[in-house]
């Protein structure tokens, strides 16, 4: 899945463009079956899913490169959650941090 409100057609194989309510897309998809799906880099689409309680799982990975300004993380407008640590595991570098929300599963 693309999600996408300027995108016109996706170029890839095997594509769905979604332009409106990404949540209500991926209340289906997980209705579907139970594949994992991933967000990559998307601070809009990772402030929806997570004040819809749609993330069963966040993994984070840290790099030691600070920039001081851009857009956060997960937007601007979240609603607070508090998250349990799954696992941290170091790579060269870096670490990447997986946590669930208290309460899930």
């Amino acid at each position: 899945m693309v999600f996408s409100r300027t995108l016109r057609e996706p170029d890839w194989a095997n594509t769905t463009l979604v332009k409106d309510n990404a949540a209500a897309a991926v209340r289906a998809l997980k209705q579907q079956g139970d594949r994992d799906m991933f967000v990559f880099g998307s601070a809009n689409l990772s402030e929806i899913f997570t004040n819809q309680d749609l993330f069963d799982e966040y993994r984070l990975a840290i790099c030691p490169v600070v920039l001081g300004t851009g857009t956060p993380l997960f937007g601007r407008n979240l609603n607070r959650k508090s998250l349990t640590l799954l696992e941290s595991r170091p790579l060269s570098g870096g670490v990447i941090l997986r946590y669930a929300p208290v309460g899930a599963g």
